[in-house]
């Protein structure tokens, strides 16, 4: 066998050994996999992310996983987004992971909910490409006919999922729906919620503290309720709170205003000025 053949054959062994390990740190950072150099060393040539990502779907999909290539439409809460798979919308909820409410019919406006809303919001900007992972160990959907799983973005693998990220800011907590059956990251979660507890992140720190209870439904967040100087600039027709929190269609009474400006609700789903119009 030639030199070159051999080193050939040695980078395919080493990154079949990464994907059976659950991927090495620099390949759930980056989605890539380190290719031998000629001197012992790693070399700076690595799977492009894409090459990367498809190689952690297949690894998960020999572990009984559901795997989902999908595009984000919008983030509904800071546990929830709204994608697009195969031309079909659907819902996904972030398992391993609660946030403060933001629209619970009884429990209102949480503290910190906004906030959770935003972050995710920043980490699945619409039209962001992403990769959706069920837990083997519970239903693909939950009751409400949501998809369950972890969420990816690039070439990320393991415990490096948007839901993990959300935890490590403190803008969500860990969580098991089943304690008998944890996810397969469920110690990393509880981990990392540990140290953002220990740091005061997010709703760790004040004015939560912990505490999500504080805004009841009876209590409107500053700015929202509707008044003079409490429309939102950017609809006509129907004086819109803006936002946050982010609301649908089915939270305000006004059909078939105009959206005018940014739409940071994003009532006009199809672009042509007319909000709320199905």
């Amino acid at each position: 066998m030639s030199r070159t053949a051999t080193i050939g054959a040695a980078a395919v062994l080493c990154a079949t050994a990464a994907l059976a390990a659950g991927c090495s740190a620099g390949g759930e950072r980056g989605g890539g996999v380190a290719l031998p150099a000629r001197d012992g060393h790693a070399a700076t040539t690595a799977v492009r992310p894409a090459e990367g990502s498809r190689a952690i779907a297949a690894a998960a999909r020999r572990r009984g996983v559901v795997v989902l290539r999908a595009t984000v439409e919008r983030v509904i809460d800071g546990d929830t987004v709204r994608v697009r798979v195969r031309g079909f919308q659907d819902t996904v909820r972030l398992i391993g992971i609660d946030t403060p409410e933001t629209k619970h019919p009884q429990r209102g406006l949480e503290c910190f909910g906004p906030e959770a809303s935003r972050r995710l919001a920043r980490l699945l900007p619409r039209g962001a490409s992403v990769r959706l992972e069920s837990d083997p160990a519970q239903g693909v959907r939950d009751r409400y006919g949501r998809f369950l799983g972890f969420v990816y973005r690039g070439g990320a693998g393991g415990p490096r999922s948007v839901n993990h990220a959300m935890v490590t800011t403190g803008h969500a907590r860990d969580y098991v729906h089943d304690r008998s059956s944890p996810h397969p990251y469920a110690a990393a979660f509880a981990a990392a919620e540990r140290r953002a507890r220990a740091a005061g992140r997010g709703l760790w720190g004040p004015p939560c503290n912990g505490r999500t209870e504080r805004r009841p439904a009876t209590q409107a967040p500053a700015g929202s309720s509707p008044g003079r100087g409490r429309c939102d600039p950017g609809y006509t027709g129907a004086c819109i709170p803006p936002a946050p929190p982010d609301l649908d269609c089915g939270d305000v009474p006004a059909r078939r205003f105009r959206s005018v400006g940014s739409d940071p609700h994003r009532f006009d789903g199809d672009g042509d000025g007319i909000a709320c119009e199905s």
